[in-house]
């Protein structure tokens, strides 16, 4: 309504000769112009909704995945639900013993009280493993199972299966829908 309206008042201002827009165009410039931007507008909004759309998709799926995570964790050797008397630094300890040169990058606490720490490691070889420990004995229970599926929707999400190239792709697709939705305002 508001573009009709400032089309309206522009066309009745401009004959075919006239300059329009304070001398920057003729009318039939401006209606080029805005017919070549509402077709780069539509496809460009279809190819990156589509990304966007599966970037939306897969982070949905994402959004559980510790629930996922915590359906396979290592379970029969644990003392669920005794006080929880261990100290991280013994968890550290009990998980260099049983792998020399593993450096933990990252400790998960548990959210519920039968819960498990897991302890993100890097090992000798430099490979990354998840290790779940007892809370309250401190004793190494397993390594977290993989969900395969899941590392790859993750990938998809975050890279589009394609490393730090589709990560970059995804952040120009943020960036782009953004701007998609302030032209898309304008049009």
């Amino acid at each position: 309504l508001v573009f009709q309206l400032l089309f309206s008042r522009l066309s009745s201002t401009c004959d075919g000769r006239a300059r329009c827009l304070k001398g920057f165009m003729s009318l039939q410039d401006w209606v080029r112009v805005r017919a070549t931007s509402k077709w780069l507008h539509t496809w460009a909004g279809i190819v990156f909704g589509a990304l966007f759309s599966l970037t939306c998709l897969t982070g949905s799926v994402i959004v559980f995945r510790q629930e996922v995570e915590r359906a396979t964790l290592p379970r029969g050797r644990t003392t669920g639900g005794a006080v929880r008397s261990m100290q991280l630094a013994d968890a550290e300890r009990e998980i260099d013993r049983l792998q020399p040169g593993a450096r933990v990058t990252r400790v998960y606490l548990p959210s519920n009280p039968n819960d498990p720490y897991i302890f993100q490691i890097r090992s000798a070889e430099g490979q990354r493993h998840r290790v779940v420990v007892d809370a309250s004995s401190g004793k190494v229970v397993g390594e977290l199972n993989k969900v395969a599926w899941m590392d790859w929707l993750i990938d998809l999400h975050r890279n589009l299966l394609t490393g730090k190239t589709g990560r970059k792709i995804v952040g120009f697709i943020g960036i782009l829908g953004v701007a998609m939705g302030a032209t898309g305002l304008l049009l």
